[in-house]
């Protein structure tokens, strides 16, 4: 394990954002297992799933261009298993996207939960941070990024035709 996370010395808590657990990357069966190995392999590991509104997610970023019903779908399936998984692990928590923006008791309880103390100045002022990610990267490979694996070869073959 001392490849997969390498953090500096003297670090106490490190993390990553991962959009790769939605229903059409990962079926149920290989995300529950993805979690109990990470639950298995990495001492005093916890894990936050963070929720998000469905409909907003259908109008937020480069999900508005994508069919609404289709991103609505995904959401509400990834909440769900969250929900679930976390309900079986006590090293699983969950936390809505307005809970977070929010800066109020519930993201305190969280950092609390992880053993951080933070400010809530801390927080805000990085809540207040314009995220940068996906600005640069072309309509095509957004759609390629969230679409079933499987068939994501085949749709950028298609795609570099047209170029």
């Amino acid at each position: 394990m001392k490849t997969v996370l390498t953090p500096s010395q003297g670090t106490t808590h490190t993390g990553f954002k991962e959009i790769g657990h939605l229903p059409n990357r990962m079926d149920d069966e290989d995300f529950e297992g993805y979690i109990a190995f990470i639950l298995s392999r990495f001492p005093n590991v916890k894990i936050v799933f963070n929720t998000r509104d469905p409909m907003s997610v259908s109008r937020s970023g480069w999900f508005k261009e994508m069919p609404q019903d289709y991103v609505i779908d995904q959401v509400e399936k990834a909440n769900n298993r969250f929900a679930a998984v976390a309900k079986k692990n006590r090293n699983c928590r969950l936390i809505d996207y307005s809970d977070v923006v929010a800066n109020g008791p519930d993201l305190q309880d969280l950092f609390s939960w992880l053993g951080i103390e933070i400010a809530e100045i801390t927080v805000a002022t990085i809540l207040n941070t314009p995220l940068s990610h996906m600005k640069t990267i072309s309509f095509s490979s957004r759609i390629i990024s969230v679409i079933p694996k499987p068939l994501q070869k085949g749709l950028r073959n298609a795609i570099s035709k047209f170029r």
